[in-house]
């Protein structure tokens, strides 16, 4: 009851179940990459609060926050909010970017239709896919600051 936990955690280490309740607080540290690794559920109920940054200190673009879940079927652990509070609060970045000329199989350099705000050399941008399933969706890491309307990525499509 009332136990603040900083989450200052930077090893591949796997949890199993938290609980946040009674006032208790789970809140990201705002420096460094975290991550939460957890072969369970997290629960925040009862009047927990977890948080990965807040409006008045956001997580940073320099540190990331990672809530990783490790299931060995679907479904089978997550984030479960039931009466508490889950905040995430981070750097500006401009998201919904849409892609200005085809990118072919292979490429490195992605034309943008817009000159996105807050991309930083290793944020991890997604490519949706030209199916219906999210398994033709691509993920890939930016090799650079983009300042303009072309994004280099570290690994080919």
């Amino acid at each position: 009851t009332g136990v603040t936990v900083t989450m200052d955690h930077t090893l591949s280490t796997s949890f199993g179940n938290v609980f946040v309740t009674n006032g208790g607080v789970l809140r990201y540290s705002t420096v460094g990459s975290l991550v939460l690794r957890l072969t369970g559920f997290v629960a925040v109920c009862h009047g927990g609060i977890m948080t990965m940054g807040t409006a008045s200190t956001p997580m940073p673009a320099s540190s990331r926050a990672l809530l990783e879940f490790n299931p060995t079927s679907n479904g089978q652990y997550g984030l479960d909010i039931s009466g508490g509070n889950f905040e995430s609060y981070g750097a500006v970045k401009t998201t919904g970017v849409r892609l200005g000329a085809d990118a072919n199989a292979g490429a490195t350099s992605l034309t943008l239709n817009q000159t996105p705000t807050g991309w930083n050399a290793n944020d991890i941008i997604v490519l949706a896919g030209t199916t219906t399933s999210p398994a033709a969706a691509e993920v890939r890491t930016l090799a650079s600051n983009v300042t303009s309307a072309t994004a280099t990525i570290a690994s080919g499509l």
